[in-house]
């Protein structure tokens, strides 16, 4: 009888340790969270990415233009009304935000919430990062009619710093065209601007003789591409949903959730957009594979296995935990027989 319950405890320590184990490996591997928790597909194909997203991948979500996108098309309208091509008011909407983030008093960084509340919070002052900057510029492109969407740049392997960029469709050079609106510039070649994956194989290659970094004020503001940038975009994501006001409404931002939404923005950021992604609207990231950044199948299998397991002896344990508060494994016995004797 001991024999198995020693047997129990040895099984039961086993999943502990693995709990602890795999906490701490999430925790400390950007890659090995990322990779577990994303819903990844692999495209190879430039020119299916770079299509006319009306002709495009059917699974890409687009913020429709309705009444809760009003406070930002309100605010932006009367100032690109009178430009007719996209490009020409894209760049002026990117301009104006870049004063508004100049205003920030640098306190703290933002707390990621919906569009609308991020707002409302770079008004107060506090500063926003990459992410944060690309969700609301991608906003207030959706309130005037313009598609966009948002690259994840992961390094090497998640090795290093990430960063947001983001594309807008132009219909008038009927392409899209890659900005960044933390770093401030778009790029051109002979004065055509570039997607982001035909500005990232003109790194990649070293093919830059004809390439100009233009700030949004039209002028060319370096010749070089900013250092950062080789390693970069290397490891690319595109997410498959830009419609950032229904998938962030600040009543459906953690999916099934959301009733525990008042506990839950209680969590650091990271955790909070990990349960979004987890419990709120599908979310595809879309790896584009080429010979800089091969296949990422093995690892995906290997950190989703280990995230799985994980749920699995987190189950295993929590009902280990009730059983044993009903009936624990060794019982202890207080009759008087068993006590010391004085």
């Amino acid at each position: 009888m001991h024999r198995r319950k020693i047997a129990k405890l040895i099984i039961i320590t086993f999943f502990v340790d693995y709990l602890i184990i795999t906490c701490f490996l999430f925790f400390k591997s950007r890659m090995l969270s990322h990779l577990a928790l994303w819903n990844i597909l692999e495209i190879s194909s430039q020119k299916e990415l770079e299509q006319n997203p009306l002709d495009g991948i059917d699974y890409f979500y687009y913020q429709p233009n309705g009444d809760n996108l009003s406070t930002f098309r309100d605010e932006i309208y009367p100032l690109v009304k009178d430009n007719k091509g996209e490009f020409d008011k894209v760049i002026k909407i990117a301009r104006y935000l870049q004063n508004r983030y100049s205003k920030s008093k640098g306190l703290h960084i933002l707390k990621w919430d919906s569009p609308r509340k991020m707002l409302e919070q770079i008004d107060k002052g506090l500063d926003a990062n990459c992410f944060h900057r690309a969700i609301l510029f991608s906003t207030y492109l959706s309130s005037i009619g313009i598609k966009s969407r948002l690259w994840a740049l992961e390094n090497e392997r998640f090795d290093g710093t990430s960063h947001t960029i983001s594309e807008f469709y132009a219909t008038d050079l009927n392409k899209w065209v890659f900005i960044d609106t933390a770093m401030d510039f778009y790029v051109t070649e002979n004065e055509r601007p570039l997607s982001f994956l035909e500005f990232r194989k003109k790194i990649l290659t070293d093919d830059r003789k004809d390439l100009r970094i233009h700030g949004f004020d039209g002028s060319v503001i370096r010749s070089e591409i900013p250092c950062p940038f080789r390693r970069l975009v290397i490891l690319a994501f595109l997410r498959n949903r830009s419609d950032f006001v229904d998938i962030y409404d600040s009543n459906r931002i953690y999916g099934r959730l959301s009733v525990f939404k008042k506990y839950l923005d209680k969590l650091p950021d990271s955790i909070r957009i990990a349960i979004s992604y987890l419990f709120g609207k599908k979310m595809v990231f879309i790896h584009y594979v080429d010979d800089y950044s091969p296949t990422l199948k093995p690892l995906i299998f290997i950190a989703k296995t280990l995230f799985y397991f994980f749920i699995a002896s987190l189950v295993v344990v929590c009902v280990f935990f009730i059983l044993f508060l009903k009936k624990p494994i060794f019982p202890i016995n207080f009759s008087k027989n068993d006590t010391f004797q004085r």
